[in-house]
């Protein structure tokens, strides 16, 4: 561990960092999902592991794991945000190792570095949810396929492909993170897509129906274990209503997307980029001979070398669209998006032409450039195919095609059912290896700019730069990374359940002449500001709830009223003094409906709103 000191050094620091600011902020709605309702209702573990069954089918590794560590550390924000503040320290970690692997000390820094910095990282650090879970599972499978592939180098044998420690690892982490979120399953299906490549690739004389008969065993024994470990999930995936209503999307999605299909973004764009990259990477080779300076050389077939190129050349600016607008730069701050269509037509092709980050469109250029020419210098001369530095090699195709699948999937997937929200952190395990790919090209950047000043004024950084290469690696940190990873952590406070409990708890308990009665707005049919009522107050709980969906019906069905206004509430209502009616995860502004029925019947009293129009609202029942 001595030989990692700096990176161990750095992730304390992190760790150390985001733990003063755990506690800070309320939990939010997704939150108290986890540590609530999914998780303290229940009194042992075995009614929380039972009720998971029914309550979460599909991903319930994280509140499974999440449930006995409140038990022993307590359910307070900064107990529970903890555990996502060392998943994250255990990604960052591994990320290095897995950078350090494939290719130096110095690029391995600035790797975790970018990643220690990024806003997402920091912001899923700071969430007790799904997220830093993924996050390590995806880091550590990354770097135990890696670990894998070279071992396979040394003998491709039914045994050693099987009979082997790193498939045992692989197989276990791939089970967990299938457990740990639905679309880890993007991960899933990019991972086995990459080995499958690098199985056609191992120069074996045995068919290509074995090897992938290979790549099918090894993946298919993940998905056997998830049905084995958790039932629930088989029928959630067999369920008829689920198919049905997947068909019947599928062609209303198609018809869609050709209807707004736009030639010029999904055409022309990619291939001006790919034109743009061939231009660029002329210009490098006919104008400035940049020394590659690579010890491995190795031929391809001519098929091989033509499909590989082909892959490069498609796959590198796709990517490269991506990652500019991953969330982690700051180009934009809005993570929600209406549609998987525009994300890609609209927030990914449009965003580099029409706003002036130059930066990143160098960053663009030089990923494309250094990505074309790191596997160009395979092509060169020949050495057996079996070669761990090969695989190594080889891998600088393994960011760009777990980040560019995932999206695509995902694009297809939102495509289906339009009224749900695309959020970056449902392809989360993309982060790790979209840094490994920006701080390659920012590290090829510094070559070739030493490179042009050595031909141009004699002098030369390279020596200082690997001198100081730790330096260098904060200085891009803090510059591409700091801004928005400042406003994470310096951010008001959205969340308002601890705040407005509190609020209510003061004004209840300094007013005992009065009786009050609370009603809280909702997605589901669940109070969840009784979480904080119970932490702050004995007696204090929310009486009724008004779901989205009610306050809906009431513009849309004349004479609907909420079933929390229905006649027999409404006379448990009218027995108190006050109505108080909150707004913890919506706008009062989404619940106008009821705000005029309740306004019809009450004067309203008082309004402890914020600029969001978040809070809570106060009703005189008795002087109407």
């Amino acid at each position: 561990m001595i030989k990692h000191k700096v990176a161990l050094i750095s992730i304390f620091i992190f760790f150390v960092a985001l733990f003063l600011q755990a506690g800070l902020h309320s939990y939010w709605l997704d939150e108290l999902y986890s540590v609530y309702m999914r998780g303290i209702l229940y009194e042992t573990f075995a009614q929380h592991f039972n009720n998971m069954r029914e309550v979460n089918a599909v991903y319930p590794l994280y509140e499974i794991t999440l449930y006995p560590w409140m038990q022993i550390f307590g359910h307070n924000e900064t107990s529970t945000r903890t555990l996502s503040i060392l998943f994250v320290c255990g990604a960052a970690f591994f990320l290095y190792l897995f950078t350090l692997r494939l290719f130096s000390k110095q690029l391995a820094i600035i790797t975790l570095l970018f990643f220690l910095f990024s806003n997402l990282a920091i912001r899923f650090a700071l969430d007790a949810r799904y997220y830093g879970q993924m996050l390590l599972l995806s880091s550590i499978s990354s770097y135990i396929l890696l670990r894998y592939s070279e071992c396979l180098c040394k003998s491709f044998s039914w045994k050693n492909t099987f009979y082997n420690k790193y498939f045992l690892i692989l197989t276990l982490i791939n089970t967990a993170l299938l457990l740990n979120h639905v679309f880890n399953y993007l991960f899933f299906i990019a991972q086995a897509l990459f080995v499958t490549f690098l199985m056609l690739a191992q120069k074996e004389h045995e068919p290509w129906y074995l090897k992938i008969t290979k790549v099918l065993l090894i993946y298919i024994v993940p998905l056997l274990l998830v049905a084995m470990l958790w039932p629930p999930i088989i029928k959630f995936v067999l369920n008829s209503e689920i198919i049905n209503i997947a068909q019947a999307q599928l062609v209303s999605s198609l018809y869609s997307i050709l209807q707004h299909f736009s030639f010029t973004k999904f055409i022309i764009l990619p291939l001006a980029i790919v034109l743009i990259t061939l231009v660029f990477r002329f210009f490098v080779r006919k104008f400035i001979t940049i020394p590659i300076n690579v010890k491995l050389h190795i031929t391809f077939p001519n098929t091989h070398n033509r499909i590989l190129f082909l892959i490069i050349l498609l796959l590198t600016p796709l990517t490269s669209f991506f990652i500019i607008n991953f969330n982690t730069f700051g180009i934009k701050t809005a993570e929600s998006l209406p549609s998987a269509f525009i994300v890609f037509s609209d927030y990914l092709v449009s965003t580099i032409f029409t706003r002036p980050h130059v930066a990143y469109i160098i960053l663009l250029l030089l990923l494309i450039y250094v990505v074309i020419q790191q596997i160009r210098t395979i092509t060169q001369s020949g050495i057996n195919y079996n070669n761990i530095l090969l695989t190594r090699r080889l891998f600088l195709l393994y960011p760009i095609t777990v980040i560019l699948l995932s999206f695509t999937l995902i694009v297809v997937i939102f495509s289906f059912e339009h009224e749900y929200t695309f959020y970056t952190r449902y392809i989360l395990f993309c982060l790790p290896l979209i840094m490994i790919l920006t701080s390659f090209a920012i590290k090829k950047g510094l070559l070739l700019f030493d490179y042009i000043l050595s031909n141009i004024y004699k002098r030369s950084i390279k020596r200082f730069y690997l001198k100081h290469s730790l330096l260098f690696s904060l200085l891009f940190a803090i510059v591409l990374f700091a801004p928005n990873s400042y406003k994470r952590i310096t951010r008001t406070d959205n969340n308002s359940w601890k705040e407005i409990s509190i609020q209510i708890k003061n004004i209840i308990n300094t007013d005992t002449t009065h009786k009050y009665i609370i009603v809280e707005t909702a997605i589901e049919n669940f109070p969840t500001l009784d979480y904080y009522l119970k932490r702050y107050s004995k007696d204090l709980l929310v009486d009724f709830v008004v779901q989205g969906t009610e306050n809906k019906k009431m513009a849309t069905e004349k004479g609907f009223l909420p079933e929390a206004f229905s006649n027999s509430n409404m006379q448990q209502i009218e027995k108190n003094d006050y109505l108080i009616i909150t707004f913890t995860h919506q706008s009062s502004d989404s619940y106008a409906n009821v705000l005029r029925f309740l306004s019809s019947k009450y004067k309203p009293k008082t309004k402890f709103l914020d600029i969001r129009n978040r809070g809570f609202i106060i009703f005189d029942i008795q002087n109407n």
